[in-house]
Parts: structure tokens; sequence; C-alpha cells
């Protein structure tokens, strides 16, 4: 692990009389953090909507949370450019949509959209009316080295507009690639490329989940939240960006990089005691569910151009290092420290299978027998989970400041930038 720089939106705590507020105040907060980056060059603003149903106008600088006095409005989304890094030669694109308020999944400027939802469950029945969550998307274009913007909506600072399909490669000599999964080849949405997912898991009802804590992460490659939606240490985590290939495939990635492409959308909350990042279990589906009714919600999908025939996004897995991330050994009695451990990232579609690369050591990696908000002494790393019970799988994140996560009471958090090297 080389040095880099980290970014982060930390601690921010929302709690509200209604669902709807609390789902404005993250995604604002999600927007601020944005805005963060791109003070820096990280991302760029390509596109948005300020929402409709009383949303404020102005510019995207002047917007405000929902109580303020230029709030996003029902149906607000944006589109962001991720630029390239000094370990990344290729952009990345994000469509992220508020849903808050009444009827909001559906709003005619972000036409078309479905949601990868859990299985059995209609769309119109649990995001028209009463689903409260911040949609994501995210696309790759490119041809060689070169990247291109595979928005195919309307650019507009405050109206933009879908347009189906949604993302386009404008030329056939560049590779396009489109997450959640059943966005690509062979899923059902691949005609629209309309289909979405969730930071974090949201919620179903207007009067469930009032409280939520939101972390966010950057590395220079990819974007991670870590979400806890009720306020009970018990979280949801988002990656997505690109991951690291093993060395063996290092010039094979994206760009002709060191580098894949990755959404991983993990959702524990309070209704299950489990992992935090479930080893096994099949990340992206091609008929846009998610895999089970009852948690854990997953989703996502993976992009790496290695051999033509798994060109497109595709299914995937993680794993952790055999057994040493289990309770047996942990902690390492032989140096007496609770380790952590690369999550590793491998192809989980027919008929390619095998091990990839992992997720950004840096940013993520896996820990057990650790308590929820635990950090290093000098609060360099600190511990998430997906349950508060300590012999489950955690994992452990950047971190900064002089106090541990889950502490702040703010809405807005405290944005960080530092550099380190997390070997």
């Amino acid at each position: 692990m080389t040095t880099k720089t980290y970014y982060g939106k930390l601690d921010c705590r929302s709690s509200n009389a209604n669902t709807d507020s609390t789902i404005n105040e993250e995604y604002y907060n999600l927007m601020n953090f944005l805005t963060y980056l791109s003070s820096s060059n990280l991302c760029t603003l390509i596109s948005w909507h300020s929402g409709s149903a009383g949303a404020g106008t102005g510019a995207f600088s002047t917007k405000t949370y929902w109580d303020e006095g230029n709030p996003f409005g029902i149906g607000a989304h944006s589109v962001w450019r991720f630029n390239t890094s000094s370990t990344r030669n290729w952009e990345w694109y994000m469509y992220v949509q508020v849903v808050s308020g009444t009827n909001s999944f559906i709003q005619t400027h972000n036409l078309p959209v479905t949601h990868s939802f859990q299985s059995g469950i209609s769309v119109a029945n649990v995001y028209n009316t009463n689903g409260r969550c911040v949609l994501l998307q995210a696309a790759v274009c490119v041809s060689g080295s070169t990247s291109f913007n595979p928005w195919n909506g309307t650019i507009s600072q405050g109206s933009s507009t879908a347009a189906s399909p949604r993302w386009v490669s404008g030329s056939n000599d560049r590779n396009l690639y489109v997450l959640p999964r059943s966005n690509d080849i062979n899923g059902v949405h691949v005609t629209q490329k309309a289909s979405c997912h969730t930071f974090g898991r949201g919620t179903y009802s207007t009067s469930f989940n009032l409280s939520s804590r939101q972390h966010y992460f950057y590395d220079g490659d990819a974007i991670m939240c870590m979400h806890d939606r009720d306020v009970a240490s018990a979280y949801d985590i988002t990656y997505i960006g690109a991951f690291e290939l093993r060395n063996e495939l290092t010039s094979s990635g994206i760009g002709g990089g060191s580098y894949g492409f990755c959404m991983l959308s993990h959702a524990n909350g309070v209704d299950i005691d489990t992992d935090t990042i479930s080893a096994g279990l099949t990340y992206g589906l091609t008929d846009g569910t998610v895999s089970s009714f009852s948690p854990p919600f997953i989703g996502g999908g993976i992009s790496v151009p290695i051999r033509d025939s798994i060109s497109g996004s595709k299914s995937f897995i993680v794993n952790g290092l055999g057994t040493f991330p289990g309770s047996t050994y942990q902690p390492n009695t032989v140096n007496n420290k609770f380790e952590e451990f690369p999550i590793y990232i491998g192809g989980s579609e027919a008929p390619y299978f095998g091990l990839l690369g992992t997720l950004n050591t840096g940013l993520v990696r896996y820990m057990r027998d650790v308590q929820v908000h635990d950090t290093t002494v000098d609060f360099s790393r600190a511990v998430f989970g997906g349950s508060t019970t300590v012999g489950n799988l955690k994992i452990s994140t950047p971190w900064t400041g002089s106090s541990p996560p889950g502490t702040s009471t703010s809405r807005t958090g405290s944005n960080y930038t530092w550099t380190t090297d997390y070997r």
C-alpha cells in the first residue's frame, strides 16, 4: 500500500420527526461531501435537477437543508464525474437521486428509473409511496485509455432530465460498463440501463428510521459510505469505484491499468445479526433483485475487461484470508494484535469464476472480535459493523480527528483531508 490522501465527511447524525426530512439531510450531506471533493478537482458536477414540489431555485452552491431557505425537492438528482487520479487513468460517473416524499420514486425528470428490489415485492408498492432512500448508479465508458461521458440525459444546472437508455457509449469502439449488474449484457435492464441500488438500505415507511448516522470516505479512486439507519451502531456499507487488481492482472484493468470497477451495497441494519460484508454471497444479479427476503440485502456488480468474454458488468463475491480472520486466530496471540485483512474480490458469474483482486486496502479491511466504533490509539483507523455482536466480522476504515465515531450530534458532521500510508 502506498501513501494516499484520504477525504472524509465524518459522523453526520440526523434525527427528525419524519423520514422524509432525514433522507433529505442524507442527500444534502452527500452533495456537500461531493462539493468538498470537487474543490480539490477530485470530481466534477456534470448535471443536476433541483427536484419538484416546492424545491428552491438558484445555483447548486446555494442549496440548503430541508428546513433552511433553498432545499432540494422531491426526486432531486445529480450526475458526477470522478476524475483521474495518480493511480487511475480513467474517469467514472455516478448518478444519485433522493427518494423522499409521497410518490417520490417516479418523477418525470428521472424517467426511466427502476430499482434493484427485494424479490417478490413490487417496486410500485415499496418505492412509490413508502420508500425513502438515496438511489445510486455508476458507469464507465472508455476506448483504450481515453474516457468518455456516457450520460445520455440532458446536461443542465438545475433542470437535468434522464433519457432512455440512461447511459450510452456513443461509439462502437468504446466499452461501456453500467452498474448495478442488471444494466449490462444479459441483464433484465440492459435496454434502458435504468436500474439503481441504494446508499445503505433506506426504509419502507415514513414513520420508521427517523434517525441515521452517516460517514463518507474517498481515497481518490472509490467512494464509501457507512450508514447506520437507526443510530443503533449497526451499519450498512456502500462501496463504489475502482478496486485493486491482483499483481498478475495490473496491466489488464480498465484503460490498461491496475484497477477494475465495483459497486458493493450491503445492508444489514438492525434486522439481522450478521457479518458486515458477508463472504461467499453473490453481489449483483442479472434479474435486478437482491438475494433474499431477509437481510442482508446486497447488490452491485463488477466490471473487469480482462478477457473479451467477460467484458461488461458481472456478478462477484468477496472473501477473506481463509481461517485467519476467524475468532480462533483473533486476536493474534503471537503479536498480541487484532489484525486487519484484505477483502478479496472475485468473479462469480458463469463461466468465469476466480480471484481478481481486493477492495482498496487502505479504504476497507476485515476485522474480527472488535467493537463497533473502536479506533486505534491515534484515531487513524475505526471499526464498523453490521451488528454489535463482538464475534461477528467487522470492517476497518480510515479515520481522523480526536474523537471516535458515534459521538457527534451534528447533522453536518465534519470534513477532513489527511495523507497517510495504511500499511
